[in-house]
């Protein structure tokens, strides 16, 4: 009896340990999997293509829902520091990149930097918990195209997409 109990306790912990680990990403990649994506329309115009980078998995989804719900973007690819950005983007090519400022390693403002030597056409928005309109200045002398306060990503991001196609 005591044996069968124990096995039944092993594979309901086997159990939960598997769905836990199906619902929450391991990665940034994993990320890309568990997002919600629109359904095709054959009327709609084509989707551009963005790039997410953000060390914190919770607002790299966030964001990358938002993109994909509100504006005509497909997220193809994520990162979570300016390294893996430069390689991320020089792979995929997108049309977007939505970058963090702060993150461990390379931080965006260096990361944007280089991104705009190597692709001057790509759109460069990048966001902070920081504000400021020295800020947003400094984002810009980096070679990014608008600044957004993530306090107000939800409401000024589609505005500040069209701003930075507007440019190009």
């Amino acid at each position: 009896m005591k044996n069968e109990i124990h096995q039944s306790r092993v594979e309901r912990r086997h159990t939960q340990t598997r769905s836990c680990s199906t619902t929450a990403p391991r990665s940034a990649v994993d990320l890309l999997g568990t997002i919600d994506r629109p359904a095709p329309a054959e009327t709609r115009e084509p989707r551009r293509r963005a790039v997410v980078v953000n060390d914190n998995l919770g607002q790299l989804e966030e964001i990358s829902r938002f993109l994909m719900v509100h504006t005509t973007f497909d997220v193809a690819g994520v990162a979570m520091d300016g390294y893996e950005a430069l390689e991320t983007v020089g792979r995929l090519r997108p049309d977007l990149v939505v970058m963090d400022l702060r993150m461990p390693g390379m931080n965006g403002l260096d990361a944007t930097e280089q991104l705009r030597r190597m692709f001057p056409s790509i759109c460069i928005i990048m966001t902070s918990a920081d504000d400021g309109p020295e800020l947003a200045e400094l984002c810009r002398d980096y070679g990014a195209d608008c600044f957004v306060s993530k306090r107000r990503l939800h409401s000024d991001l589609p505005a500040a997409v069209q701003r930075a196609f507007c440019k190009h």
